[in-house]
């Protein structure tokens, strides 16, 4: 597996402000965010990490100038592939709005990208996929 830095373009520094309420964890504009789990009966509940440790799933969110094209990369250190949903809360909209996300495969990195601004985008529902043919984006 290559290292993270490497994957990721730099070695990545875990935001200290991370919000998780129960399951959803919100990704805001510059963001890291570097995520434990544990598992209880059968899924993945996140915690937030200092820093990135070889089991980490880190996501990454940036945007382009203006916050046009935001961005978001999600590193899956482990040896299956994993899957989450994704929502999104964009400006003068007061709920969520659901979006697609695609499954990461084992040791590698996905990249999400929306051609508007978002305010917050949240994930939720990690989980691991046991069919490597069940590779999806949705």
């Amino acid at each position: 597996m290559a290292p993270l830095a490497d994957l990721l373009g730099e070695a990545p520094t875990c935001s200290a402000d991370v919000q998780i309420r129960g399951p959803v964890v919100s990704i805001f504009p510059g963001q890291t965010v570097c995520l434990s789990f544990e598992l209880e009966s059968g899924y993945l509940v996140p915690h937030a990490t200092p820093e990135p440790y070889a089991d980490s799933v880190v996501l990454r969110r940036h945007e382009s100038a203006g916050g046009a094209e935001p961005r978001m990369a999600v590193f899956n250190p482990f040896a299956l592939p994993i899957k989450y949903r994704a929502g999104m809360r964009v400006p003068d909209e007061p709920r969520y709005l659901a979006t697609s996300s695609c499954s990461v495969i084992p040791g590698g990195v996905s990249s999400e990208l929306w051609w508007h601004e978002i305010e917050e985008i949240v994930v939720a529902n990690f989980h691991f996929l046991e069919d490597p043919e069940a590779m999806i984006c949705n």
